[in-house]
């Protein structure tokens, strides 16, 4: 494991970060280049919206399951401009899905990688935007309530739909495999 700061944000890059980057890049470098890009796009948008809403970031986390921003938790944000905050992840990447369409088609599968890479993380899993909206959105619904527990429902369902997908159809794929791994 790397950790450095640079200025007041911790950088912590895990091996499995360079573990996964290297096991693409056997296959296809050009892919993992587009990979990280993407995911770096992703990651900028939650940045911009951290600062725009007078946050500050505490920690960039590197790893095989991503990027994680850790934003300092000195200021109270309402609910609302969490969800924001959020969105501007998967929103980025939808804006360059889109940009990237209409500049050119050598950016073909850059501008797919980004449509993908946005829509994954508004599944409603507990590490990806959208389960952290909906874990927000719950929280503010039944603040008494264990809304983890409740979060974890539709993570399950979409496990046993994958699954069976696999049973029926006999056939696996490398979305299969992320989603088990999710």
């Amino acid at each position: 494991m790397i950790k450095f700061r640079l200025t007041d944000i911790r950088f912590t890059f895990d091996f499995t970060f360079f573990a996964l980057f290297a096991v693409l890049s056997l296959f296809r470098f050009e892919l993992a280049i587009t990979l990280i890009s993407a995911c770096l796009i992703h990651e900028i948008g939650h940045i911009i919206a951290i600062y725009s809403f007078n946050g500050k970031i505490s920690d960039v986390h590197f790893s095989a399951l991503g990027i994680k921003i850790i934003p300092k938790k000195s200021i109270y944000l309402p609910y609302c401009k969490e969800i924001i905050i959020l969105l501007s992840g998967p929103f980025f990447n939808f804006a360059f899905f889109f940009i990237s369409m209409i500049i050119s088609s050598s950016l073909i599968e850059f501008a797919y990688l980004n449509l993908a890479l946005g829509v994954f993380n508004l599944l409603p899993f507990s590490r990806l935007d959208g389960g952290s909206i909906l874990l927000i959105i719950l929280e503010n619904i039944f603040p008494e309530k264990n809304t983890h527990q409740i979060i974890k429902i539709p993570a399950i369902v979409i496990l046993v739909c994958n699954i069976a997908y696999i049973i029926i159809i006999r056939d696996i794929n490398i979305i299969n495999i992320v989603f088990i791994l999710y």
